[in-house]
């Protein structure tokens, strides 16, 4: 696809991406008070937010109890160790629900294994420092039921009733009343593994459980529900035989006579994946138990854990996928003893766990080349490939070189992350009114973006040329056009402007796009240097007046884009596809229409007695299944791979495809943009869906930023290009 807006097309890659290293801004984490921050009637908890730590997380104190952070609820975001200050204004304090509101902390990243933190974790808000965790959550679960059940409470009787869910949940699982409010992580570096235990246990527990849910907000409302039928049988654990294992065989035996906890554990297949759960909780606690007290004692124990868990978490969702039954998926997960042994060799597990990051397939093949790179003797930690990328780029092996792609785009995304952390620290906002420029880094470039008096956001993209110059770039690719779908009409979308409406708070809207922008002032860049380490790490001191903002881009509403028409390429002569029962039978069992020349996926149809795949074209919704190649070109169909359905969008019939695997929603930056199928004009035309809610945020400068980062680039040129392979950098890609 050409782009999605104005704003979401300008992307953080290659040469001038490196713009802002060194000029973040450092700023001490601070929160979001909704009353006056200044009163001196405010409160401010401190905490910490652990499942392993989650840096850049999303804290607030849940008034409105809808398991979700609104714009009016203190919040606040943890830095990167975990850490959080939550300031609760005098007038968060009024609100009817403060006493009983829970805090609440989602999204995010766990420090031990690098992964996104998909979930959920909950605490009651008592103290000044709090601790959230696993544990603290089913204590939260615990408190809620209580409370539910007697409406009118004092303070002291609140109070009261988190002390008696700590013990319940204390007694329950074995462990001190007094530790759940311990930081867990910091109690392992003592020599006290218990606590952490128990949680990684719990946790990892639960999420066996909803692995195989593709839907992310399913999965939550699915895991916090498990929370609460863990919490229904806390007095149930004989006192004789506690821990996490004995609650889920009590939890598992209650949903067996009670439909209500049964319906909270998800069913049937909630029940028959429950010794999926417990194997997962049996083989974390093994892991701890059988590890050497020196191999405890190092600083990469907690990841050594988080990466075998996820291994096995990895394993379950498969397993399920495939349809197998849950003593198959249970035996999928197995304990290597001799992997938390003094001098064990984690050196293909942690590069196995670097490429699963990135999305890469891992092989002995790649592992091994991988090794080759580095000097015998290299300690392999988690995170190398990520620490030593330019090596794989300086290969000459294609395999390696996709690596390195790989790696560029997950820095990329990373970075983002981290610059919207700041900005949203920062919490100062620029208002946006015309005339305003603001210079973007994008792709090998720059783009000027400009805000004019005639309501229309402007944008030129300018590329860097063979002879250091920038020079504005025209599109002059073969295409069908680009629409949008606005107000139930497919609009022709302008190439390089967008209708926008100024705001009164300053912030402002694009029309097509169903996007809201706003603009945070960074900080003052000027005396700083710019590194660009694209460019041999070439030194760009910043002038006076040099400064750096960042734009928030969130997304008000599904926005729907076509750009392509589909064509039946079976022909002769290409020919266009014109209603979706057409399009679904061609597309049917063997023949996918998206993934690449190995395979990809399709339909899901019913294969007949000739070998021919049929499907149902009246259906309005149904499976995708995983088509593939084998070694001898021979076409396969394998597992259900995703789901689809035919809507009804303003008077416009669209089909949304939801494949399971991310690799084919998930843009360059990590964004979401499911595959659609729209009907406009009697043809049938491909584009993509962006959901509702998605947001990002990108770096900006102003021209004297600008103007030095071009300029330097100029006359620095020569030596630039005795140190770049120009070759590759400027070489077009050829026409399909």
């Amino acid at each position: 696809m050409k782009r999605n807006s104005v704003l979401t097309s300008i992307a953080l890659s290659v040469t001038l991406s490196a713009f802002l290293t060194g000029c973040g801004s450092n700023a001490a984490n601070s929160g979001n008070d909704t009353g006056n921050p200044d009163n001196a009637s405010a409160v401010t908890l401190n905490g910490k937010a652990v499942d392993g730590y989650l840096q850049y997380a999303t804290v607030c104190l849940d008034l409105s109890k809808d398991g979700y952070c609104q714009a009016t609820e203190p919040s606040t975001q943890t830095d990167e160790n975990g850490a959080f200050t939550l300031k609760l204004s005098e007038t968060a304090q009024q609100d009817p629900n403060f006493d009983t509101a829970m805090l609440l902390v989602y999204g995010g990243k766990d420090v031990d294994t690098g992964d996104d933190f998909t979930g959920k974790l909950l605490a009651p808000k008592e103290g000044e420092s709090i601790v959230m965790s696993p544990v603290t959550t089913l204590v939260a679960k615990e408190l809620q039921k209580q409370l539910k059940a007697d409406k009118k409470l004092t303070k002291e009787e609140i109070k009261s009733k988190i002390k008696a869910a700590k013990e319940r949940v204390a007694k329950a699982l074995d462990i001190d009343p007094e530790e759940i409010d311990h930081d867990p992580i910091a109690e392992q570096a003592k020599g006290n593994d218990k606590l952490i235990k128990k949680a990684l246990q719990l946790q990892k527990a639960v999420e066996a459980l909803v692995a195989a849910e593709p839907d992310e907000a399913k999965r939550n409302e699915r895991a916090e529900k498990i929370y609460e039928a863990l919490a229904d049988s806390l007095d149930d654990v004989d006192p004789q035989n506690r821990g996490i294992g004995q609650l889920l065989d009590k939890t598992f035996e209650k949903a067996e006579r009670d439909e209500q906890v049964k319906a909270l554990l998800g069913g049937d297949r909630g029940l028959e994946v429950g010794a999926v759960a417990k194997k997962m909780a049996q083989t974390i606690e093994k892991r701890f138990d059988d590890a050497d007290e020196q191999v405890k004692r190092e600083k990469d124990f907690l990841k050594k854990i988080g990466v075998v868990t996820r291994e096995d978490l990895k394993k379950i969702k498969v397993s399920i996928e495939d349809g197998k039954d849950a003593d198959s998926i249970a035996g999928a997960i197995s304990v290597d003893d001799q992997l938390f042994k003094q001098g064990a060799d984690w050196s293909d597990k942690f590069l196995a766990h670097d490429l699963d990051l990135i999305d890469i397939d891992v092989s002995p093949e790649l592992i091994n080349k991988i090794k080759a790179l580095f000097p015998e003797g290299t300690k392999i930690a988690p995170g190398i490939l990520f620490r030593n990328a330019e090596k794989l780029k300086e290969s000459n092996d294609a395999q390696l070189q996709a690596v390195y792609e790989k790696i560029q785009s997950f820095l990329n995304k990373q970075k983002n992350e981290e610059e919207e952390h700041k900005a949203q620290i920062e919490q100062k906002i620029i208002p946006i009114k015309a005339p305003m420029t603001l210079y973007m880094p994008h792709g090998d470039g720059y783009g000027e973006v400009t805000f004019d008096a005639d309501n229309r956001l402007s944008f030129t993209k300018y590329k860097l040329q063979q002879d250091g110059t920038f020079t504005s770039e025209n599109n002059d690719e073969e295409e069908d056009g680009e629409y949008v779908l606005n107000n139930g009409h497919w609009v022709a979308d302008p190439d390089q402007e967008e209708p926008l409406t100024y705001n009164e708070d300053g912030t402002v809207f694009l029309t097509y796009s169903n996007e809201k922008g706003t603009l945070y002032e960074g900080k003052p860049i000027a005396g700083e240097t710019i590194h660009i380490p694209q460019m041999r790490d070439i030194e760009i001191p910043m002038p006076a007046g040099a400064q750096m903002y960042f734009i928030k881009v969130e997304k008000t509403a599904d926005t729907y884009r076509v750009d392509e028409k589909v064509r039946d390429y079976s022909k002769e002569t290409p020919v266009e596809i014109s209603s979706f029962d057409d399009f679904i039978q061609k597309q049917c069992g063997t023949s996918w229409f998206m993934g690449n020349e190995n395979g990809g996926l399709a339909f899901a149809g019913t294969e007949d007695a000739t070998g021919v795949y049929k499907c149902d074209t009246a259906a309005t919704e149904g499976q995708l299944v995983h088509v593939y190649k084998d070694d001898n070109r021979e076409v396969h169909t394998g597992k259900i791979a995703g789901t689809w359905k035919i809507k009804n969008v303003d008077g416009n019939a669209i089909m949304i495809v939801k494949p399971y695997k991310t690799d084919f929603i998930k843009d360059d930056e990590g964004g979401i943009e499911y595959p659609i199928f729209a009907l406009k004009d009697g043809e049938l035309w491909r584009g993509n869906m962006e959901p509702e809610g998605t947001r990002r945020m990108m770096p900006a400068y102003n021209k004297a930023a600008l103007e030095a980062v071009t300029t330097q680039i100029q006359e620095k040129w020569e030596q630039i290009k005795e140190k770049m392979p120009l070759d590759k950098m400027f070489e077009r890609p050829s026409a399909k």
